[in-house]
């Protein structure tokens, strides 16, 4: 029997094209010719739900995830996000040149290293209070001494005034500038006011006319003591007392 010309491959005409191309999307044909347009839809294929099919969930089709500033994780682009700088201290970020302190991140594109020292190489950094025998600005003059000489406590956050002179007035029973007390004048502080929880006997050094304390005694826990350590985010200095950056917790 003859086969028509349609059996035998005919050319293929748009129409058949069109149906196939629908039918792949997802259309069917029945016997009678007509098309069922119900397509399946999809819904991403990358498992985020987002529908965008790049698998990182924000939506925008790039595949990237779209680092977020100040969320405390530091993505790409980003050169860090707040206290995250993908691992890096101050000495590797400066090479081991300022192994001390700590970076900053500003607006996760650039990271100021200025709050970064090297405490005991003499050079006194934006950071320290003073090192060696480098103290800035500063001098026992400068802070209402008479004279003498400034001293660096270990660490280089707090410079020590216990050498500096008060002058001819220290020894006259009344307190001036730059004297915390002045003989038996202790201007009516006590090793408790002074923040030392275990009492104790306070005395006056006779050529500086600073408080010697050292026959105070601390009995654990508590706030901070005159000259002790403080910090202007972490002040637990004793009443009385007030944190002076550099200096400690001195008498207000």
């Amino acid at each position: 029997m003859t086969q028509t010309g349609a059996d035998e491959g005919s050319p293929t005409s748009a129409a058949t094209i069109t149906d196939t191309a629908s039918a792949s999307a997802g259309e069917t044909t029945d016997s009678s010719g007509s098309t069922d347009t119900t397509a399946t839809t999809d819904s991403g294929g990358d498992g985020d739900g987002d529908g965008d099919g790049d698998g990182d969930g924000d939506g925008d089709g790039d595949g990237d995830g779209d680092a977020i500033c100040t969320d405390g994780m530091a993505d790409l682009p980003e050169l860090c996000d707040n206290e995250d700088f993908f691992g890096l201290d101050c000495g590797e970020h400066t090479g081991g040149t300022f192994p001390q302190g700590s970076l900053i991140c500003v607006d996760c594109t650039e990271i100021d290293a200025s709050q970064c020292y090297n405490c005991g190489d003499g050079t006194k950094q934006e950071a320290e209070a003073c090192d060696g025998t480098d103290f800035g600005t500063e001098s026992c003059q400068g802070l209402g001494f008479e004279g003498g000489s400034l001293l660096c406590l270990s660490g280089c956050s707090q410079i020590d005034v216990s050498n500096c002179t008060a002058g001819s007035t220290c020894g006259d029973g009344l307190i001036d500038q730059g004297e915390q007390c002045d003989g038996a004048n202790l201007n009516g502080a006590t090793c408790t006011s002074l923040g030392f929880t275990g009492g104790g006997t306070l005395a006056c050094n006779s050529t500086s006319c600073q408080y010697d304390v050292s026959q105070c005694m601390n009995d654990g826990g508590g706030c901070t003591p005159v000259f002790g350590g403080c910090g202007l985010l972490d002040d637990n200095c004793c009443p009385g007392l007030i944190c002076v950056f550099a200096f400690g917790c001195l008498p207000e």
